[in-house]
């Protein structure tokens, strides 16, 4: 694992600054590169020949950029007529929030918070929902950061295991031990539940998953998929998704790492410690087929975020890739067929991204964005920053990538095929 550390004593320059003008269109400079060259007249020209040599193939321009508030940053996007457009920017090493125009990069606002925010946002058209450490839920106005409303968690250690859901016009939390929460739009508790988490003498962590309609369900590191009703959170179904045997004595090690849960089709396809993709009927829970995708170590980033979380396409042939730092591979999420695999130009930092519109998966690698298209073709170029990339989102046809150090950076994004000649 790569630590690294905030020095107070290196200075960030303002939004927009260190920009390089028209022709040159190279933006990309370390941050202690544009403090110690940004005012000499020979910067353009040292930038223009380090990236024109070593780098030919640059994937996008850059923009905008700004100092952000914080490492490893939480990015959120929110676009759309008829209300603010903005990117929403948190720090699990900040008490603040900021949120900035998507277009240039300008501040709309910015105000602190009585906590660190530990999850991204989940951002609706005029209000933004935040978890911060302590368990408190806080609701911002997404025109100006005015606070709505707050409601503090019944125990401030018992931090959130999700980020706030919106279902039905109503908002959910689930904490790390268990707490399930439903709320009113006005923050009012309308119940409130407590789920069993124990497994194996500990707990059971929640597992990313995403789900096909507005239901509320879990998954969690036991395998167990809960399906919970929305007005009185009780449990209506659980159901137990087979895992392989991990090399762990004999006991259950393979933890699930991340999940698609898609009730039309009856169907889960989650990624596991153990290196294997499976589909497994949602109803009965036995496995219908198993693809490895990798050695255990190589499901995580090097700073120990799990990558290996599977993402579909729609269908009708639906496929479903899984990144893990050095490779993606394409399988048919119906029948586990390896379509295509890929080795990745630098490793990977953050799980894809789909993009619907032009049917292409976005990963985010150390050097590069790499453009994965629903057919299997892969355009790789590299990023125009220097600095370590910590994580990305789509705004529009421009991609929103958060720096380790916190700094932001708004780009093009290339067509996910090169043009013909």
């Amino acid at each position: 694992m790569r630590l690294q550390f905030w020095n107070p004593s290196r200075s960030r320059p303002s939004s927009n600054q260190g920009l390089l003008p028209h022709p040159w269109k190279i933006y990309a400079v370390h941050s202690r590169f544009r403090e110690k060259y940004s005012n000499t007249t020979w910067f353009p020209l040292f930038c223009f020949l380090l990236f024109a040599g070593f780098s030919p193939a640059v994937a996008q321009e850059v923009i905008w950029s700004h100092e952000g508030v914080g490492r490893s940053p939480n990015v959120n996007v929110l676009l759309g007529e008829g209300h603010s457009s903005l990117v929403l920017v948190s720090s699990p090493f900040a008490v603040s929030i900021l949120a900035l125009n998507p277009s240039d990069g300008s501040v709309l606002w910015q105000v602190p918070t009585a906590d660190r925010i530990s999850r991204p946002a989940r951002m609706l058209t005029d209000v933004a929902l935040l978890a911060t450490h302590s368990g408190t839920l806080v609701a911002l106005e997404t025109d100006d950061g005015e606070e709505r409303w707050r409601r503090a968690s019944e125990d401030p250690q018992d931090v959130s295991a999700i980020t706030p859901m919106f279902i039905d016009g109503e908002i959910y939390t689930l904490t790390k031990k268990g707490a399930l929460t439903r709320y009113s739009p006005t923050g009012e508790v309308l119940a409130r539940r407590n789920i069993d988490t124990n497994w194996m003498g500990r707990r059971a962590e929640v597992v990313p998953m995403w789900r096909d309609n507005t239901g509320l369900s879990f998954l969690d590191q036991a395998g167990r998929l809960r399906d919970f009703d929305l007005k009185t959170l009780e449990t209506t179904e659980e159901k137990r998704i087979t895992t392989a045997v991990g090399p762990g004595m004999g006991q259950l090690g393979s933890e699930l790492l991340g999940g698609v849960f898609s009730v039309a089709q009856e169907q889960v396809w989650t990624t596991e410690l153990s290196g294997l993709l499976r589909a497994t009927n949602s109803k009965s829970g036995r496995s219908r087929w198993t693809a490895a995708v990798g050695r255990p170590e190589e499901m995580y980033s090097h700073d120990g975020r799990v990558l290996a979380v599977p993402i579909l396409s729609r269908p009708p042939e639906q496929k479903a890739l899984v990144v893990t730092r050095e490779h993606a591979r394409l399988f048919s999420a119906e029948t586990g067929q390896a379509s295509r695999a890929h080795l990745l130009p630098s490793a990977a930092v953050a799980p894809p991204i789909f993009d619907l519109n032009r049917q292409t998966w976005w990963i985010l690698t150390e050097n590069h964005l790499v453009a994965l298209r629903w057919d299997g073709e892969l355009r790789a170029l590299r990023l125009p920053i220097l600095e370590r990339p910590y994580t990305g989102t789509l705004a529009g046809n421009a991609l929103i990538v958060g720096t380790e150090e916190g700094r932001i950076y708004a780009m093009t994004t290339p067509e996910p095929v090169p043009p013909t000649p």
